[in-house]
């Protein structure tokens, strides 16, 4: 299970996640073997095909985590769906992603295998694969 920190504008007016051109998630699937050609954010219904589910710590559209308030992220309802459904591993897109569910700074947060878990799957914290983080 990917989890972001909230869809940005154009994901949530496309209805796919990671639509935002700069983007760099969907190609990186392919790049390190989780799926087995290059996806497009309208292929998002493909997915589950290669065990993959997206998810968003935010129920609000912002473009950057400073456009949302603490109120926006619903991290308890968070914990108790991933703890119940079965994946087997939780990675982050992105250290502010990660930093907000387990609580702590970003700077703290190194990307990799976390010690924290959240029920029984691993957490993992992967470098962002937004385009204003390559800038």
């Amino acid at each position: 299970m990917f989890c972001g920190l909230a869809a940005g504008n154009r994901s949530l007016a496309s209805g796919a996640y990671y639509a935002q051109p700069g983007n760099r998630f969907w190609s990186a699937l392919s790049q390190v073997g989780l799926t087995t050609r290059h996806l497009q954010p309208h292929d998002l219904l493909e997915l589950p095909k290669f065990g993959i589910g997206l998810t968003d710590l935010a129920n609000k559209a912002s473009e950057t985590a400073t456009g949302l308030a603490d109120s926006d992220y619903h991290i308890g309802s968070f914990a108790r769906r991933m703890a119940q459904c079965g994946s087997k591993i939780i990675a982050f897109n992105g250290k502010e992603a990660a930093a907000r569910f387990l609580q702590c700074r970003t700077g703290k947060k190194p990307s990799g295998f976390q010690l924290e878990r959240v029920g029984k799957p691993p957490i993992y914290v992967v470098p962002s694969a937004s385009g204003m983080a390559f800038h």
